[in-house]
């Protein structure tokens, strides 16, 4: 799977996600500007951006600046070799299914 693929799959499961009914969600596309990540969700007043890998690629030096930068509200997902799904900044021990990601763009504990 390439990662334009699961960004598109990443896509489609946010916003069929229940949770994120009335959210507004982006797919970021600045051929201009380096660094940005790749999806924007804002939903019940929380903007949540999202950088899409897949393993072993990791966000270059600018992505990264800028993930940094937007901390606590930017993550990394990563869809390793065999289809799991890693955000980080937490730990790569805790697996993700695609639709629980969708829990991370609201503002509901």
């Amino acid at each position: 799977m390439t990662e334009a693929q699961f960004q598109s799959k990443l896509l489609k499961a946010l916003r069929s996600h229940p949770a994120l009914k009335d959210a507004v969600i982006w797919k970021m596309n600045d051929r201009y500007t380096k660094g940005i990540p790749d999806i924007l969700v804002f939903c019940n007043d929380t903007t949540t951006f999202l950088e899409v890998k897949i393993w072993p690629n990791k966000p270059t030096k600018i992505q990264q600046y800028y993930l940094d930068k937007l901390r606590p509200a930017s993550y990394t997902i990563t869809r390793l070799r065999n289809g799991d799904i890693t955000v980080q900044p937490w730990s790569y021990a805790r697996i993700f299914k695609l639709e629980e990601i969708a829990d991370l763009c609201t503002n509901d504990d």
